[in-house]
């Protein structure tokens, strides 16, 4: 691994908030990691315990719990695709989306995003 120099970037990983797309990005951020980049990773609240054990450089990557606010005709507690059927997930699009607003207005601290979102 290299050291974390002038060189290294700060980096948000926004990755959707599905599995299947969480862990790819978790993968890339290990490899970014293995660089020295310094990486912000954003998750859903309750998420980053089962993603603990995938983050192979704790000092240098970050998982940073996102509250996702309730949408009506959504059940109480869903955050992912993997918590409602597939009829809900355009609720589950609107609702992931709100809390990336907010970490993207604050680009400036970044050196680069990662910003994956369905539509």
């Amino acid at each position: 691994m290299e050291g974390h120099d002038s060189s290294s970037l700060n980096i948000a990983m926004c990755p959707w908030f599905a599995f299947g797309q969480i862990t790819p990005y978790l993968h890339i951020t290990n490899k970014l990691a293995r660089k020295g980049h310094r990486i912000s990773f954003f998750v859903p609240n309750k998420t980053q315990h089962k993603l603990q054990h995938l983050n192979h450089f704790p000092h240098l990557i970050t998982f940073v719990p996102l509250t996702i606010a309730h949408v009506d005709g959504l059940p109480s507690g869903a955050k992912r695709t993997s918590d409602v059927p597939p009829p809900l997930f355009p609720l589950i699009i609107t609702k992931a989306n709100k809390p990336f607003h907010s970490v993207l207005k604050s680009y400036q601290y970044y050196s680069i995003a990662f910003y994956q979102t369905p539509c």
